[in-house]
């Protein structure tokens, strides 16, 4: 019945190690050491602890001790942090709420949720979405044993609460919207919404797309292309990517909708993607050509002369036999081992934001569809940190300085924040500037610039800093995150003086005049017209009941860079 121990041969790596060279091992037995699971087992020892154990000392500190019969004393009276996971106030994987939304800068990727139904055409029950995707998150731990990644220990995040819709008034609700996404991904954190149904597609891809310039590819997974111009009369969760694609720096050429087929793809929308050159994949190609295959094709077409890439998972794209909580349910989708290869796939490339729709909870059956959402969330996170890739989407840089620059100083260099194609072009990662760091405006000035001349470094840095407050919509926000003071001393130190207006100036540059050697006289230079240069500048001006003073904004930045620095 039991193996003689003499008999028996160990597949330790150990083991295997001291007998390469046996003859007599069976051919079949692996060499564990080629196994992910070993080198998984491996790598967790590379990964830090000190949040976790910060965490723990916080929960005892906020929840007090434990009693005096509690063997593990990190075990508070009141359950504060990660444990238990089935008790605390769920935000997503617990993590910290961001009750002040102009703290989401603080962190690498903020979780905003979404609660609107209003654009549904069949099955309601999406604006609980949010709701039910946070309770079963508590499920999960921020460690990946396969992918070696601990999300706790290797980047922040928060959750920023939901989004105030309105249910009765779609244009509204869409208003609300964009202005939310917009705050989180001027801020410089990574937007990641939680829906409600698909047409939070529209208005959370015109959030980002109006803080930038820059051209915005999509992929989309779903069972459904969601790209009519209207439905039932409105702008419906079957509408999202041909308003999407009306807006100037998000082409259609670089929408890849993968997973598309089935009895539910409306011929107004298939007219749509042939008159404006989408890209489709099926169920069926994706099957034929494999995960890595699909992601290789849609990374190519989607990043094909854009900037940036946003992702958006309609969780209806999975074989409703695994996802029965959704509106639109439907059979031959993917697996859930596809989907989730394909998410991390495009994700490993960097994306600006994600969305994830149409997880309805009245309709699911023990949580598993949104714990499927979940899912797909934390392995997007988990690929970006694993590829670098987390941070790449940061957008401050705007193509318009680029252009407006680009005569001035031709060898500049790359801008802060300034990211092509490939992603984040400043070579150093999370660990240089610690977990804590802050991806603000004002906090980022010093790694991107050549100083062959200081004047000139200066001047880029302010003209990107006007950029962004001219398309920030929230412009007391972007001057906080930027450390703007909003009071400094008067001239003699006696009283605080008031921020109360921002002035704007714009020169145009039409030549040089310079004193002629051994002279007085000028020696004046007009520029040709392909020379002449526009120039912009910011005052900010202060004020108290008997001083106004100016502060010329890179009077400020200059003095950020250097705080900085030092």
């Amino acid at each position: 019945m039991f193996s003689d121990p003499r008999r028996t041969r160990s597949h330790h790596p150990r083991d295997l190690r001291a007998r390469l060279d046996d003859r007599e091992k069976r051919a079949h037995h692996p060499d564990l050491t080629k196994l992910a699971g070993w080198k998984a087992m491996q790598k967790e020892a590379d990964l830090p602890e000190g949040r976790w154990d910060e965490e723990r000392r916080w929960a005892l500190r906020m929840g007090l001790t434990g009693a005096d019969s509690i063997e593990d004393k990190s075990i508070p009276t009141f359950a504060r942090g990660e444990l238990p996971h089935f008790a605390g106030i769920n935000t997503f994987l617990k993590a910290p709420y961001a009750e002040d939304v102009t703290e989401v800068a603080d962190y690498d990727a903020t979780v905003l949720g979404i609660p609107f139904d209003g654009g549904t055409t069949y099955r309601p029950g999406t604006r609980f979405g949010p709701q039910g995707v946070r309770k079963i998150s508590a499920l999960y731990t921020p460690y990946n044993y396969e992918v070696g990644v601990d999300l706790r220990e290797q980047m922040t995040l928060c959750d920023a609460g939901d989004v105030f819709t309105i249910p009765a008034n779609i244009e509204k609700s869409f208003d609300q919207i964009s202005r939310a996404v917009s705050h989180v991904f001027s801020s410089g954190s990574l937007p990641i919404m939680i829906g409600g149904d698909h047409s939070i597609g529209f208005p959370c891809v015109r959030g980002i797309a109006e803080c930038t310039s820059k051209k915005i590819g999509i992929v989309h997974f779903d069972r459904h292309a969601d790209i009519q111009e209207k439905d039932l009369d409105e702008r419906m969760h079957t509408t999202p990517w041909f308003h999407s694609t009306n807006l100037p720096n998000v082409p259609a050429k670089n929408l890849v909708q993968i997973g598309i087929g089935g009895w539910q793809v409306p011929r107004e929308a298939v007219k749509v993607a042939r008159e404006r050159e989408t890209n489709i994949i099926t169920m069926g190609d994706m099957e034929k050509m494999g995960v890595d295959k699909t992601i290789e094709m849609a990374l190519e077409m989607a990043w094909d002369g854009v900037d940036m890439v946003y992702m958006s998972f309609d969780i209806d794209s999975i074989d409703c036999g695994f996802v029965p909580g959704t509106g639109w349910p439907e059979p031959g989708g993917f697996l859930p081992r596809e989907a989730l290869a394909l998410a991390s796939g495009v994700a490993a490339e960097g994306i600006c934001g994600m969305e994830l729709v149409e997880v309805s909870p009245p309709y699911d059956t023990s949580d598993i569809t949104a714990l499927m959402g979940t899912r797909v969330i934390v392995d997007v996170l988990g690929a970006l940190v694993s590829n670098g890739k987390l941070g790449a989407h940061k957008p401050i840089s705007t193509s318009r300085s680029r252009s407006r620059m680009a005569n001035s100083k031709e060898s500049a260099g790359p801008m802060p924040h300034d990211h092509g194609p490939e992603g984040h072009h400043h070579h150093h990662d999370h660990a240089h500037h610690g977990h804590g760091h802050n991806h603000a405006h004002g906090d980022h000035l010093h790694s991107h610039m050549h100083h062959e001349d200081a004047a000139a470094d200066l001047q880029v840095l302010a003209t990107q800093f006007i950029d962004g407050f001219l398309q920030a919509a929230d412009k007391t926000s972007y001057l906080k995150l930027a450390g703007v003071p909003f009071e400094r001393a008067s001239k003699d130190g006696s009283k605080a003086l008031k921020l109360i207006d921002v002035e704007l100036k714009t020169d145009w540059q039409v030549g040089t005049a310079s004193p002629s050697f051994g002279s007085r006289e000028l020696s004046y230079l007009p520029f040709p017209g392909e020379m002449v240069r526009e120039r912009t500048n910011m005052s900010l001006v202060y004020v108290s009941m008997d001083e106004k003073s100016l502060l010329d904004i890179r009077d400020f930045l200059l003095q950020r860079k250097t705080e900085i620095e030092e």
